[in-house]
């Protein structure tokens, strides 16, 4: 994936990390549903990867963030031990360990039972996943992120942010069995929702996956007409363009792409 892609990217899962510190995420009358999610078959077991994970980190940054996690363990007020967590999930993705990151963000998802949390935490697994070195670490964030935006989308089912986050994990962890499934549920809602610029925004990034750089500036272009300032899709444009050979058009895109994002 190239660095632009991860600036899109990465600056998606930023903004919805801000969920966690600007406000409280929990409606006042959520329905009780189970949100613990148990994931079948994983590849490998956690303690391994987190072993690992720690040992990338900077010492000094790791002591700080396992005193941090000791004080959220021992926390009993629940309200203080999710303002805990939220720093330690963080924490843990600027130490550049979303793996730790995404395994807090599920601990903080089941404590507020809320689309948002959810979504948050399938974003952090899916940004692990990809990063990945070793494959089972990478199938088992996979695994992890279908079940965070599974959960999302149980929650909330007529948010076509969560059902477009489902299906772009799948593109990034297709199943042996069922390969096209991205491709099926991306289909499904540009028939259900065509005007609807998110789902453009995963059919262009899937084209890019895919090498039809083609079908991907149709794409980009047609989110763009219908939402001028959208980020994501002015920036994939750029990308998108360059594959296909068009490096003026792809200059002028990125101009337009950093405008957006406030950079001269």
């Amino acid at each position: 994936m190239t660095r632009l892609q991860w600036t899109v990217i990465l600056a998606s899962a930023l903004l919805l990390a801000g969920l966690y510190f600007g406000f409280d995420t929990k409606p006042k009358d959520q329905k009780a549903i189970e949100t613990k999610r148990i994931i079948e078959g994983a590849p490998t077991d956690f303690a391994s990867l987190e072993n690992a994970a720690k040992a990338a980190i900077k010492p000094a940054d790791l002591n700080r963030l396992d005193a941090l996690a000791a004080k959220a363990a021992a926390e009993k007020d629940e309200k203080a031990k999710l303002a805990l967590l939220k720093e330690l999930s963080g924490g843990y993705f600027e130490a550049g360990s979303p793996i730790l990151s995404g395994k807090i963000a599920d601990e903080i998802a089941e404590i507020e039972k809320t689309d948002a949390s959810w979504s948050i935490a399938g974003a952090t697994w899916q940004i692990a996943g990809t990063n990945a070195k070793e494959q089972g670490a990478h199938d088992f964030c996979g695994k992890h992120a279908v079940a965070a935006f599974e959960n999302a989308v149980s929650i909330k089912p007529d948010d076509i942010g969560h059902q477009v986050n489902l299906a772009a994990v799948y593109a990034d962890f297709p199943l042996p069995e069922n390969p096209m499934k991205a491709v099926l549920m991306l289909r499904d809602l540009e028939a259900k929702h065509p005007d609807n610029p998110l789902v453009f925004n995963a059919l262009g990034r899937l084209a890019i996956k895919t090498n039809q750089w083609e079908r991907a500036i149709a794409r980009f272009e047609k989110s763009i007409s219908l939402d001028p300032k959208n980020k994501q899709a002015n920036c994939l444009l750029a990308e998108a363009y360059r594959g296909a050979k068009q490096e003026t058009k792809a200059a002028e895109q990125e101009k337009r792409c950093q405008e957006l994002q406030g950079k001269r």
